[in-house]
């Protein structure tokens, strides 16, 4: 009886061996690496983040057509002296340019287009023709964007730019043609009248194309995503600190300060 107490006591007060001082040394290694790696995923996390919700703003920078003059599709009683595009925010002059192409294949715009705030005019010159009207414009935005589109209209009369829709004088006819010969007189009675055909309306170019705002969403969305991992991954690493404060063993130990063990 005796001799079991001796052993149990210096099994006591014998220190720990080398072999567990070196594999609690190593545990407590690997759970500070563990903590520092997840430290840094933390903080690229963060930054991701933040990076992804600063330029979610300037990628939705791009000026965007709001209204034109005349509208996309619409029909006129005559073309005016300028076409007008309004967009949701002012554009830069540096490559802004409008193109507009009567029915006859002509360019009737003229001298540069003029900027007044969200606004860009494209004055007109030359005469009108009644027809369809096809509008292609590139604007650069703010941001040094440029971005493209086209609209089309129809006016049914022709006008000279600069007269407020008065209509083209028709051509006085010469001596010649007002007294025409008999023998053309008498081919054109004989020849049948042939029904009108109503003349067919070019349909107006493409709308205005609007360069998609998709990105913006998409970046806040990966943003909100790496922000939240971040916040789970300190969670879990201070959730662990305690643990690695009490070290191997702890919360093992009896009241006293002896270790629990078994008793004689």
């Amino acid at each position: 009886m005796l001799d079991d107490m001796l052993r149990t006591a210096a099994r006591r007060a014998a220190p720990p061996s080398l072999h567990a001082r070196t594999e609690g040394r190593g545990s407590r290694g690997v759970r500070g690496a563990t903590a520092a790696a997840i430290g840094r995923v933390v903080a690229a996390a963060g930054v991701v983040g933040a990076l992804a919700l600063l330029g979610a703003p300037a990628a939705q920078a791009h000026n965007t057509l709001r209204a034109s003059d005349p509208a996309d599709g619409a029909t006129v009683a005559f073309a005016p002296d300028r076409v007008t595009l309004t967009f949701d925010m002012p554009a830069t002059a540096i490559g802004t340019e409008v193109v507009v192409t009567a029915a006859d294949g002509r360019v009737v715009s003229a001298g540069p287009a003029e900027l007044v705030d969200a606004t860009v005019a494209q004055p007109l010159a030359g005469e009108l023709p009644a027809g369809a009207y096809a509008v292609a414009w590139r604007v650069t935005s703010a941001d040094g964007h440029p971005i493209e589109g086209s609209l089309g209209f129809t006016a049914t009369a022709a006008t000279v730019a600069g007269t407020g829709g008065a209509p083209v004088p028709a051509p006085e006819p010469t001596a010649d043609a007002a007294s025409p010969s008999p023998a053309t007189t008498s081919s054109a009675s004989s020849a049948p009248t042939a029904d009108p055909t109503p003349s067919a309306v070019p349909d107006a170019g493409d709308s205005a194309a609007d360069e998609p705002a998709v990105a913006g969403p998409v970046l806040i969305g990966v943003g909100a995503v790496l922000v939240i991992a971040g916040g789970v991954a300190a969670w879990y690493l201070l959730r662990r600190r305690p643990d690695e404060a009490g070290g191997p063993g702890a919360g093992t130990r009896a009241p006293g300060g002896d270790p629990a063990g078994p008793t004689a």
